[in-house]
């Protein structure tokens, strides 16, 4: 794949996210299925600018600062075959406990996925969270990164979610 095309990509699936995330907002308590899809779509949108600009750089390292669990919650969304029934990546024992596991994803508010994953063994859950707003601005800003990387001009929907317009 052309890095044109793949920054087509990325920039689709940050268009995705943008529109799950205001149908996740509307919805209010009701948008967990539209949260549930930003999420999804924001990851392939930083995952295609990381291709694109090195996973090395400064906008890419500045990204994963702000991004937080992103990739976590993507993860578990992605993998709920394996994580309903506790062999999710995450729920593995560390050592050789093995023991009961806990996996509860919520639509904590009309704006933040919240999952509480216990591994194998552990006593008290990890919190995985996506704050959907500001997770959808760091990786638009991503996307511009990758945008100005290749001597392009930002979308008009990545100026309006950076600030730019």
């Amino acid at each position: 794949m052309s890095k044109q095309i793949l920054l087509g990509y990325t920039h689709a699936f940050l268009e995705a996210a943008d529109a799950h995330a205001s149908a996740a907002k509307e919805s209010g308590v009701d948008g967990e299925v539209h949260g549930m899809m930003c999420v999804i779509a924001l990851q392939n949108a930083a995952a295609g600018a990381i291709k694109l600009l090195g996973k090395g750089t400064k906008a890419v390292q500045t990204y994963r600062a702000k991004a937080g669990d992103l990739t976590h919650v993507r993860d578990m969304l992605t993998h709920f075959d394996e994580y309903a029934i506790g062999e999710g990546k995450l729920q593995k024992p560390t050592d050789d406990e093995d023991g009961p596991f806990g996996w509860m994803p919520m639509w904590n508010s009309p704006e933040t996925i919240l999952i509480l994953n216990r591994r194998r063994g552990e006593e008290i859950p990890t919190r995985y969270e996506v704050a959907i707003q500001p997770t959808l601005v760091a990786v638009a800003e991503l996307v511009a990164a990758a945008a100005d990387a290749m001597g392009r001009e930002p979308s008009p929907l990545v100026k309006k979610l950076t600030g730019q317009d």
